[in-house]
């Protein structure tokens, strides 16, 4: 019994370094961003397939295809939950999308200016 204080104040010291190195807080956290993350990147997958099914509609009037676009590799990132090849072919996929619309715009001045 002599032993009881140290080993009561030895458990409680083990315990703040168990937090310390395992905070239990943080990864129930972390849990909650992957989720989070995850449920985005499932949510993705539904409008790529969309657009690619827009961009099959538009044939020959959009010059691009879907592989193009990056919708392909972007839908397989999205998959496999590769979260910064995601960000990285949305990036090149939003940058296509601009230079798409950019030319259609263009083509429509050029339409209103000819009449």
């Amino acid at each position: 019994m002599l032993y009881l204080p140290y080993l009561t104040a030895f458990k409680a010291e083990i315990e703040v370094v168990e937090e310390l190195v395992h905070p239990k807080s943080e990864t129930v956290e972390l849990k909650v961003i992957t989720e989070r993350i995850y449920q985005t990147l499932d949510d993705l997958i539904s409008p790529i397939n969309y657009l690619e099914g827009y961009l099959k509609l538009a044939g020959n009037q959009v010059p691009i295809s879907s592989s193009d676009f990056g919708l392909v590799q972007l839908r397989k990132s999205a998959r496999s939950r590769d979260v910064e090849s995601v960000l990285k072919l949305s990036h090149t996929s939003r940058r296509k999308y601009q230079q798409i619309q950019n030319s259609v715009d263009g083509q429509r001045t050029d339409r209103v200016a000819d009449r």
